[in-house]
C-alpha cells in the first residue's frame, strides 16, 4: 500500500468490465453455478440480464447460510 498512489487509482481502473453479474430473479440453484463456473467469492447484481445497472452485490457464503436455513432438518 502506497498513501502517494491512492488518489491515482480509481474504481474504473481496477472494474472488469467483463466481469460476470447475476440478476434479480436468477434462482438460488442459478447462483450457486454461476458461483461455481467462475471460482469467485462475490457477484454484482443488476436489474435485469440485459441490464448493467447495479443495485447490489451477493456473497456466496451468504447464498450458503440461506439455503442452509431453508433446508429440511433430518
Amino acid at each position: 500500500y502506497d498513501p502517494l498512489v491512492r488518489d491515482l487509482v480509481t474504481a474504473i481502473d481496477l472494474a472488469d468490465p467483463q466481469a460476470s453479474a447475476v440478476h434479480l430473479e436468477m434462482t438460488g440453484q442459478e447462483l450457486l453455478e454461476v458461483f461455481e463456473r467462475h471460482n469467485v467469492g462475490t457477484l454484482p447484481v443488476v436489474e435485469t440480464p440485459d441490464s448493467r445497472r447495479l443495485v447490489g452485490i451477493v456473497e456466496q457464503r451468504d447464498l450458503l447460510r440461506a439455503l442452509h436455513h431453508r433446508a429440511p432438518q433430518r
